[in-house]
C-alpha cells in the first residue's frame, strides 16, 4: 500500500510520471534486502553449528544465490525459510537438514 502513494506524491512533487514509474518499483525493489541478509547468515549459521568448512568461494556462491533467490522471496511472508532450502541446496559441503536448528 506504500508504493502507490509513494509514487503519486513523487508525481506532485515534479518528477515526469515515466520516470517515477521505472525508478520507484525498481528501488523498492532491490531496497528488501532483510531476506537476504537472513538467508546468508543463516547459511553461514548452519555451516559453523555443523561444523562445515567453507572456502571464501563458497561463501561468495552462497551471497551471489541469496541475492538472486531472495528477490522472489521478499514480498511473500514466511517464504524466506523455504528459500533457504534451495539456496542451502546449491552448496553441497552445507547439509540442508542443519535448517532443522534454525
Amino acid at each position: 500500500a506504500a508504493l502507490p502513494s509513494l509514487m503519486e506524491k513523487m508525481e506532485k512533487a515534479g518528477a515526469t510520471r515515466s520516470v517515477v514509474g521505472l525508478v520507484i518499483p525498481t528501488g523498492y525493489s532491490f531496497n528488501l534486502d532483510g531476506t537476504n541478509i537472513y538467508m546468508t547468515l543463516a547459511a553461514l549459521f548452519i555451516a559453523q553449528a555443523t561444523n562445515t568448512d567453507l572456502s571464501i568461494g563458497d561463501q561468495i556462491l552462497l551471497l551471489l544465490i541469496a541475492m538472486l533467490s531472495s528477490k522472489g522471496a521478499a514480498g511473500v511472508t514466511g517464504a524466506g525459510f523455504i528459500t533457504l532450502a534451495a539456496t542451502l541446496s546449491v552448496v553441497p559441503s552445507v547439509p540442508v537438514a542443519g535448517m532443522a536448528l534454525i
